[in-house]
Order: structure tokens, then sequence, then C-alpha cells
């Protein structure tokens, strides 16, 4: 064997797969780790937020559902999501403005969105940001804090990741850095012996292959069931950033990051598929991921939308710029819809990967054209372990501080905190039927 797999008669929950030159990857939760795991009880009941971030707000008319409650309307930039409708519910009402006086604009807003906190002019001094908080308490026995994911590079606008008052995390958008990051354990491979692999077009899961083997021959049915589904993913990671690369790079006018796709949906699959075996694997249990930047200027030739998409949200009224806005909203529904099914065909010791993770999609603007932090976009879903029930739109009052949601979360999952930024108390709806 090329690794200690057992401790006494069971495995140890940090057991990696260790293969040629020193590679590692970590493995999802087995069923041969529960007794190791029943001295850290949290362990086998990870609890997770991942933060879908959506830049240049929405179009309103095509989003809002008309009524409220179960079997509330699904309408048309919802549509996408319409299979998937018990894994998620629609809140709205919410609002990301703390000053209240302050004249919304794009870096305010995303500074206040995550932090409930408004951006002092001509400065970024804010708070520590809701995933920063959860953090410590969700993250204590990962590798990794938190995992920070984005799709278009920013210019003078900030993320809405801060990790403390003044300093604003960066989005990795390279998938073979992120890959490499998480599982690669590159820094202890011998360099000679990473480039001839590379040459060779070996793989990660090449490299750690006798292992797995080994390992699987220790194990039960039910857990060979599930390290396959884990590899397999790692294995379509792999093979997505492999064809990426050997695309011949077009010519456009904007920066994309090595290795990345060059259609918009098959790039942010990508960096979800990252992001889901990342969380599966227990590297870490709070991710943010920007499926672009604040004020994007990205375009979405795929689905009929050649203008920036800055440019379209100021639509005034134009009803070229409100549909084109309506197909951009669908396109981003029916992107975190493939998140959320591939969560939640992921098993788990006590239901799937997104029974144990709390997902929130939103934007920081509502009205994007009068840049207004109100009346946001905002899909919450997962959670079920936590006590989370969806298949609902929740109409709050208006104005309502999004800060609300966040602590919700934070009592669902257990998190000692009860006030962060602007908020006024937890949103109650989300805990009933």
């Amino acid at each position: 064997m090329n690794a200690t797999y057992l401790t006494g008669k069971h495995m140890h929950r940090r057991t990696l797969l260790r293969g040629l030159g020193g590679a590692t990857l970590a493995l999802p939760f087995l069923t041969a780790m529960a007794p190791a795991a029943h001295a850290q009880p949290a362990l086998l009941k990870a609890r997770r937020f991942v933060f879908v971030f959506i830049p240049n707000g929405y179009w309103k008319e095509t989003w809002t559902p008309q009524t409220s409650g179960r079997g509330y309307d699904m309408p048309p930039a919802l549509q996408p999501l319409a299979a998937s409708r018990e894994k998620f519910s629609v809140l709205t009402g919410l609002a990301a403005d703390p000053s209240k006086t302050i004249s919304g604009f794009h870096d305010r807003a995303s500074c206040s969105v995550m932090t409930g906190v408004e951006k002092a002019k001509d400065e970024v001094r804010v708070a520590p940001s809701i995933d920063q908080i959860a953090a410590p308490y969700l993250s204590k026995d990962t590798a990794l804090a938190s995992l920070e994911l984005g799709i278009e590079q920013g210019d003078s606008h900030y993320g809405p990741v801060f990790k403390t008052a003044t300093n604003p995390l960066p989005m990795e958008r390279n998938p073979r850095f992120v890959f490499e990051r998480v599982f690669g354990d590159v820094d202890r491979l011998d360099p000679r012996a990473l480039a001839e692999n590379r040459a060779q077009q070996k793989s990660l899961l090449d490299l750690v292959l006798g292992s797995a083997n080994d390992l699987k021959s220790t194990l039960g049915a039910a857990d060979r069931v599930k390290l396959d589904q884990y590899l397999d993913s790692i294995r379509e990671v792999e093979h997505k950033i492999e064809t990426s690369e050997r695309r011949p790079v077009p010519v456009i006018t904007m920066e994309r990051p090595a290795a990345a796709p060059t259609l918009y949906s098959d790039y942010v699959k990508l960096m979800f598929d990252l992001q889901i075996a990342t969380l599966q694997a227990d590297v870490t249990r709070v991710s943010t991921i920007c499926l672009g930047a604040e004020a994007s200027n990205l375009t979405y030739p795929e689905i009929g939308c050649n203008d920036s998409h800055h440019l379209t949200s100021h639509h005034g009224g134009q009803p070229a710029k409100t549909a084109a806005m309506s197909r951009i909203n669908g396109l981003q529904t029916k992107l975190y819809d493939y998140m959320l099914n591939r969560m939640s065909s992921i098993e788990e010791a006590d239901g799937t990967l997104l029974d144990s993770t709390i997902s929130v999609m939103f934007s920081s603007l509502g009205n994007p054209d009068l840049h207004m932090q109100v009346d946001l976009p905002v899909l919450v879903a997962g959670g079920g372990t936590m006590g989370f029930k969806h298949g609902k739109h929740v109409k709050l009052p208006d104005n309502t501080p999004i800060t609300n949601l966040y602590v919700s979360m934070l009592a669902a999952a257990r998190i000692p905190i009860d006030r962060f930024g602007d908020s006024t108390g937890a949103i109650p709806e989300l805990l009933e039927a």
C-alpha cells in the first residue's frame, strides 16, 4: 500500500490518498470514518455556507413572483429552476442599504451586501463579511477557512468579500490554480517529476490511482460507490480544464484567466464543479463565487446579449434592454440550477451535500438603472439538515435588511451570533413548511 489508511480498526477523518511524487488527494466523508468521527460530532454533520453573487441587479418584472407562499407563480427568469422549486425559496423585500441616506453606487453596493456596513466616502472601511464571520466556526477543522472564486477581473469596484474592515479578498479566476491549490499539493511534488507527468498528460488521479485501488479493497460496498462518485467528479473537472487548455485562445477584448473555457456557461459550470469538489472533500465549508464582477461588462452571445452587461443594466425602461436583462437573469438561474442539482446528487452521512449547505444567490442591486440597493433578487437553497424548508416565495416587508437572512443562517448553523451589520432580527419563515 502507498499510504496508511486505518487508525486502529477505523479510517481517520483526515486520511489522504498519496501517490507518485508526493501527490495527495483529500477524501470525502466515508462510512468507514464514522467511529473516529463520533468523537467529533460536528464532522459527521458538516454545516456549510455557499454565496453566489450575480452582478448588476435584475429586471424585476420577469423575476419577482406575483403570488407568495407555496404554489407561487414561477416568472420567466426563474423558469429554469422550475424542476428544482422544492430545493429553494424566493425572498423579496430584502435590502442592502445600511445608511438609508447615501445614494447607491456599485462600490457601495458591493461593499455593503455581505458586510451590512456602508462604505465610507473615498475609502474602504466596512466590516468582515458574513462568510468570514462564519468561517472560524464552520471551517475550523478544514484545510482552508474559505474559498473565493470569480469569473471576471474586477476594476476599481470591490468585490463583496472582506477579511477585515479594510481588506477585501480577491476572487481566484484560474481553474487550474484552484484545482492544484485544493487537490494537487504541488508544493510537495518534485518539479522535474511534475513536468514529466504533465508532459505525459498524467492527471492527479493517475498519480494516486494505486492508492485509490488499495483503499477501495478495504471499504464496504456503499463506501466504494461513494469513493467512485468522488473520483469521477475530480476526473470530470480535470478533463474540463485540460480540454479548455488545448483550445486556441480567441481574440477578445476582455482579459480571461488561463485555462478558462471561452463559453460563459462552461466557465461557470467548471468553477461550480471545483467549488463542489472542494466542499465534498471537506477542504473548506465556506465558499463565495462571483458570476461576474461588480459593474460587469461581460457579454453573453450564447443567449444573444452582445452588449456589455453594465450598459444593458442601465436600461432606462427600453424594451430591448429589459428583455436582455431578463435573458441574463434566466441564464444565471439556469446555472444556479446546475449547481443545486450537482450538490443534491452527492450523498453524505445524513442526506446530500445540498442538505448540509445553505446557499444564497443574490445581487447587491435591485434596480440597477438607478443603482438602488433595495428589493434585491435573492434565492435561498439547501440547509435541510439545519431546519430550512423551501418551495415558497417569502414576501418580506420592504427594506428588510439582507443581514436578517445572514442572522437566520448563523442561527441555523448554531453559530452564537445574533446580530450582524444592520440586522433587526431573523426570518422565521425560512423554518416554516
